[in-house]
């Protein structure tokens, strides 16, 4: 419980910490917009990692639980899985704490979305013709947004 009290003041100053700032600093509301979008985002990645390990800690205990009764785990035959998850990501899952690493966590956070699992699908190799297209599209997004917010919103 007070695991869950930590975390729902953390999560709940992360939300009011922008619009505490840009009340207090009277700054532009362009700007007061981009940081809550920015801790609104940083919110829900952090719910859904945060429910992600509580499912998964739920899982540990169920495994724990079925070993104790000396029950078989294998996948079953309807689904193909163990406790209704995937075989590979029960794999993973099983390993915990040692699947809850701070290089996931940061990959994760930098990636564009909001939705953590425990196994994202990968490739073995950078595509450097493809990096450098979502490159040119971050630029030029970047470049829209600065041109119509310095023509057409700020005074």
């Amino acid at each position: 419980m007070p695991l869950f009290l930590l975390i729902l003041t953390n999560l709940l100053g992360l939300l009011t910490f922008p619009i505490v700032i840009s009340y207090r600093l009277e700054s532009h509301p362009g700007i007061g917009s981009y940081l809550m979008l920015y801790a609104v985002t940083t919110f829900l990645k952090l719910v859904s990692f945060h429910h992600v390990y509580h499912d998964v800690r739920y899982l540990v205990k169920q495994v724990i639980a079925a070993k104790r009764q000396q029950k078989v785990l294998e996948p079953s035959m309807t689904e193909g899985t163990i406790f209704g998850v995937s075989k590979s990501v029960f794999d993973v899952a099983v390993t915990y704490p040692k699947c809850l690493t701070v290089g996931n966590f940061l990959r994760f956070m930098i990636a564009p979305t909001c939705c953590y699992q425990l196994t994202f699908p990968l490739i073995d190799h950078v595509r450097p013709q493809r990096l450098l297209k979502h490159f040119v599209e971050f630029m030029l997004a970047h470049s829209l947004m600065c041109y119509f917010f310095i023509q057409h919103v700020a005074p």
